[in-house]
């Protein structure tokens, strides 16, 4: 009956998994998916109200159903007590790492509202002490869960210590964690490192307490002595832990010899500058043969001393290799034979920086050649796969991602892009062996356990590379040759079906159109193999998901894909923004002449769009936004801004799409009734979006005043009213002007819109003057244009106030 929030209050929902689902669902895989099962079962659904994380706890686990044994559950109460924790993480370190230095982006809400409740919040203090502590004290409570209020209190207790330092050991008492949670660091740091000398006895002894208190991460990484120096180092001006933090200091032996300080603002704490033991200068300067020496007996820092205390290290080495190599590239290929046994991520960074150097237009003419030999030479060397996983380590994804094959289809790839910069044809068969050697070297999957969209998976993984690349080499090989090379497909593509990698079906179908230039045949065989796939199978879907987010849609392929538009149609299997990609393509098929408004083409065969429209489960709710994405598809379509519009004359579509376009709205207006009865409570979005096809309309006539008049009413429902008055402006003629004050009238009847205010006094102004120019024939003209002008006016919006005045008096 009522909608507001419920202060601590939580509806708790519990459902089971039935046996038949626990069998045949893998949790430690598809947990991660979008297709994991919704629990079959509902148990039971309760509401408690809770202050704090321990009557949290105990009332849900008091209310759990006694039938099932929660004991069971390994960590139960920890899982409980996360949750509630999880409610309230506001990842403040994360967007403002120091509240005295405020949020750096200033992009958010959130971000204006911490600086102006910091100040006044300062402010108070300042001026009324008793006040300012109950504030402060509410603040550590329970009333104020997320961790940026606990963050202010920290804040002006160091600001304004003369007045607030008792609370300090409230704040410890509350946050009994607080050295360890990241959120508090910085202010907490700044508190205790400016006031050390002002502690009693309690609070230092308190303070000895929580640092030795080390926390198990710090412990499991033998990390101990770094944890004492760092918070050591905030106290060691005071006698009482001077000589703590030396010993501590000792040990770690920080950069510069140099106490610990943490980062005050986000930039800092996020770029990481790794050094490295030879400048770009230097590795220039020396022989490839004794920089090649010194990468095999480098040792480097360790990933403490090289990350936070600039300690030369591997990583610092790999980037400046990468940088000398993209200035200087012949220098290496010229020897590059002698990186044969190079450490392997040395070898990485060598390529990527070969690739960095034709992309900065560095001439590869000479190059070329030395580059595809060694390539073939490295990936065929039989301990590579073993260097390459066990350098990479945890970032092979099980031998999905392996970097040097990546760096080197990436730099054929783009070495075969533009033909004035391309490798010489003479290189085509060495660069056909290449990839004949790295497609079998990367772990395939059919099914990856990703939430990425097909083209972001396919673009990441080893396997994907190597599948776009070679297409892109292939055309480059066809623009060459001028020939179409006989059973290409079978002959080059098939091996990537064969492997079972999922990127070959993805690649299949965003490079459709040039995979028919390639071998037509071919494609045609496979689009209709691939009607052979239940619409479930994840290799149709990926097909399909890589062909509608491809960026054209031609004629012929459009012709050619028709059954799978309609098996889509039929069956709402893909994600949300692929079904709206299959809608804007059935879209251009209507405006290009293919599919009508009716239920037959001239051919006789059944009308994609009506089918789209028309079908029998199209009301379902997952199908609404199909009829809503047709609206926005035709509007995105036309020139937005009528200024520009008037300006140029561009984005202007032909006249008969136009047409087209207008007709579909008058049969929407037609058919209302069947429309309101499919969509339900959608159609009065829809009837917003159609507010916006306005822009098509040249005048307001007898019939198109009804459309605009019906979705008038609900054009606030997209929150697009401003673009619907604005398109309401461009209509001049005296005809049109006529009906703009009942259709106004109507947008008023659930909103009060404000912007743009110019609009709008146009709009009434233009009504006033047909009235004024035409007296005694448009009475009914100037009645509206009083009636928006009063409506504003009871609403407590007066800026139409001058406007009526004028030509009332008048």
């Amino acid at each position: 009956d009522e909608i507001k929030f419920k202060e601590n209050a939580y509806t708790i929902i519990i459902k089971q998994f039935s046996q038949k689902q626990l069998r045949e669902t893998n949790f430690d895989k598809d947990i991660w998916t979008r297709n994991i099962p919704e629990p079959e079962k509902f148990i039971s659904q309760f509401t408690i109200v809770a202050e704090n994380k321990q009557t949290f706890t105990e009332q849900i686990k008091n209310a759990l159903p006694f039938n099932i044994t929660w004991q069971n559950a390994q960590d139960f109460e920890k899982r409980i007590s996360n949750l509630f924790y999880g409610l309230y993480e506001d990842y403040s370190q994360v967007w403002c790492e120091s509240l005295d230095k405020d949020p750096e982006h200033l992009k958010d809400a959130k971000d204006i509202l911490t600086i102006l409740l910091k100040n006044v919040l300062i402010s108070k203090c300042k001026t009324n002490k008793e006040k300012g502590k109950k504030i402060l004290r509410e603040f550590l409570s329970d009333k104020y869960k997320f961790p940026i209020f606990k963050r202010f209190v920290i804040l002006c207790i160091d600001k304004l210590w003369g007045n607030y330092q008792e609370l300090l050991k409230e704040v410890l008492e509350r946050i009994p964690k607080i050295l360890e949670e990241p959120e508090y660091e910085v202010e907490i740091f700044d508190l205790l490192k400016k006031h050390s000398n002002e502690f009693d006895s309690k609070i230092i002894t308190k303070l000895k307490e929580l640092i030795e208190r080390i926390p198990q991460y710090y412990h499991e990484k033998n990390l101990e002595d770094y944890w004492r120096y760092k918070w050591y180092s905030t106290l060691k001006d005071n006698e009482k832990f001077e000589e703590l933090y030396e010993k501590a200091k000792e040990k770690v032996k920080p950069k510069e010899d140099k106490p610990y300080r943490p980062k005050h603002r986000a930039f800092e704490g996020r770029i990481i500058t790794h050094r490295s033991p030879l400048s770009k200068e230097r590795i220039l300067e020396i022989p490839v043969a004794e920089l090649v020496k010194f990468l095999n007996e480098f040792k480097g820092a360790d990933f403490w001393s090289g990350t936070f205390e600039g300690k030369p290290d591997k990583q610092g080495l790999t980037e400046t290799l990468r940088e000398a190599v993209k200035e200087n590239p012949e220098k290496f290929v010229k020897e590059i034979d002698l990186f044969y046994n190079a450490p392997y991520f040395y070898v990485n960074h060598l390529f990527w920086g070969l690739r960095d150097a034709f992309n900065a237009g560095k001439d590869f003419t000479s190059l070329w050649g030395e580059i595809f030999r060694f390539s073939l030479k490295y990936v065929n060397k039989p301990t590579f796969l073993k260097e390459a996983f066990e350098s990479q380590r945890g970032d092979s994804g099980k031998g999905r991602y392996i970097s040097v094959v990546d760096d080197v289809v990436d730099l054929i790839k783009t070495g075969s892009k533009d033909d004035s910069k391309a490798f010489s044809p003479e290189y085509f068969d060495i660069v056909k062996q290449i990839f004949d050697a790295v497609t079998p070297l990367p772990k395939v999957e059919l099914h990856p356990d990703t939430q990425r969209d097909a083209l972001t998976y396919a673009l990441n993984t080893t396997f994907g590379r190597i599948v776009m690349s070679f297409i892109i080499f292939s055309l480059r090989v066809r623009r060459v040759t001028k020939q179409e090379e006989k059973d290409w497909g079978k002959n080059n593509y098939e091996r990537f079906f064969e492997r079972q990698g999922i990127e070959a079906w993805i690649w299949f179908g965003r490079f459709l159109p040039n995979i028919r230039y390639l071998d037509k045949k071919y494609v045609e065989d496979k689009i209709n193999e691939f009607l052979e796939y239940d619409t479930k199978d994840f290799r149709w879907q990926a097909f399909m998901e890589g062909y509608l987010t491809g960026p054209y849609v031609y004629d012929d392929i459009y012709k050619l894909m028709r059954l799978h538009y309609l098996r889509a149609i039929k069956n709402k299997v893909l994600s949300e923004e692929i079904d709206d990609r299959l809608v804007q393509h059935i879209c251009i098929g209507y405006l290009r002449g293919y599919e009508l408004l009716e239920e037959k083409n001239v051919n006789g065969r059944d009308s994609l769009f009506w089918k789209m429209l028309m079908l029998e489960n199209a009301g379902a709710k997952e199908k609404h936004e199909r009829w809503l994405e047709v609206v926005r598809f035709f509007w995105e379509i036309s020139e937005r801004r009528i200024e520009e519009r008037k300006k140029d004359g561009k984005g202007k579509i032909s006249e008969d799409r136009e047409k087209k376009i207008l007709r579909f709205w008058e049969w929407t207006f037609n058919n209302q009734e069947y429309i309101k009865e499919k969509l339900g409570e959608d159609y009065e979005k829809f009837l917003a979006r159609l507010a916006e096809l306005t822009i098509y309309l040249d005048r307001i006539d007898e019939k198109n005043k009804e459309w605009l008049m019906l979705s008038a009413s609900y054009a606030y429902k997209e929150y697009h009213t401003s673009f619907f008055i604005e398109y309401l402006t461009k209509f001049e003629d005296d005809d049109s002007i006529k009906h703009l004050g009942k259709i106004f009238l109507k947008i008023l009847e659930n909103s009060t819109p404000t912007y743009r205010e110019e609009d709008i006094k146009l709009i009434v102004e233009r009504l006033y003057k047909l009235w004024q120019k035409n007296k005694g024939k448009y009475k009914e003209i100037k009645e509206d244009a009083d009636e928006i002008c009063n409506t504003y006016g009871r609403r407590g919006i007066h800026f139409l106030k001058d406007i009526w005045v004028k030509y009332n008096n008048s």
